[in-house]
């Protein structure tokens, strides 16, 4: 066995995984360096400060959490899609790229009805409406 017979399979996975653990490291440093410097309350604070502050660490820790999880996403998309263009090859008998569409309808439907899931869930609504 040679160091050129090993897959690279793993290498994008890996990268946005790690990509991912730097950004989540950042985050919570900075939130630890910023709550640190605000224990020590300043005598002309107002509370629209104190309030400006807390939106903008709430926009940031917001921003960080939806870029871990695109992060994560993409993991498990890359992932399916090498499993599902497999299946579209084998089971299908497809080729010429049609292969390719396999994973774009399935799991684009996945996305698309799970976009839709968080933001319904996201605005205080249900999707299932039993009466």
């Amino acid at each position: 066995m040679r160091l050129t017979d090993i897959s690279l399979d793993w290498a994008l996975p890996s990268a946005v995984a790690l990509v991912g653990v730097a950004v989540a490291v950042a985050v919570f440093l900075r939130g630890r360096r910023a709550a640190a410097a605000e224990d020590g309350t300043r005598p002309g604070d107002t509370w629209e400060r104190s309030e400006e502050r807390r939106r903008r660490k709430e926009a940031v820790y917001g921003s960080a959490s939806y870029v871990l999880l695109f992060c994560c996403a993409a993991v498990a998309a890359a992932l399916s899609f090498h499993g599902l263009v497999g299946f579209g090859r084998q089971n299908l008998n497809l080729s010429g790229g049609w292969e390719y569409l396999v994973p774009f309808g399935l799991d684009g439907a996945a996305m698309f009805c799970s976009v839709l899931a968080v933001r319904e869930a996201s605005h205080g609504l249900s999707l299932i409406h039993i009466s």
